[in-house]
């Protein structure tokens, strides 16, 4: 895999790597799945606003003009959405956008950091190497909605 770009932070938490770890299984319910991506993007959530600069009185000079935005997103597959969501976001005005993904695609994430790399920042759980020829994370984890939402097969 091709290094990343510096604005991506890819998690070495324990916690978060276990979580991953039982969220990749097959075996994992979607009330599970559900869980875990909520664990998951809690860690990731943490971290990345841990990354701010804070002032003396404790309060976000970052965020205190309302000019950053986060965006939740369990995947980045090839980036499209993820792109198209910083465009939106740059167009409005926002001067930092934080990027919270539980799992990417090296390919995608890559795209997506190049689309605006000095505005926007990406912490994600885990980067995977390929997509298959339909899209989808290899190994992944799957499709997300489905596993979320118990829609395998309808």
């Amino acid at each position: 895999m091709t290094a990343l770009p510096s604005s991506v932070h890819v998690s070495k938490h324990p916690c978060l790597m276990a979580k991953l770890s039982q969220l990749r299984s097959k075996s994992t319910s979607s009330r599970e799945t559900q869980q875990l991506v909520h664990d998951i993007s809690m860690i990731l959530g943490m971290e990345a606003l841990a990354s701010l600069d804070l002032t003396e009185g404790g309060t976000s000079q970052s965020t205190t003009d309302a000019t950053t935005a986060i965006i939740v997103d369990p995947v980045i597959a090839t980036g499209g959405t993820a792109i198209a969501a910083i465009q939106t976001l740059r167009e409005w005005g926002v001067k930092k956008v934080i990027v919270i993904n539980v799992i990417t695609a090296a390919e995608g994430l890559t795209r997506a950091a190049e689309e605006w790399a000095e505005g926007t920042e990406f912490w994600v759980g885990a980067v995977d190497a390929e997509l298959t020829g339909s899209g989808m994370i290899k190994p992944g984890v799957g499709d997300i909605g489905d596993r979320l939402y118990g829609t395998i097969g309808k």
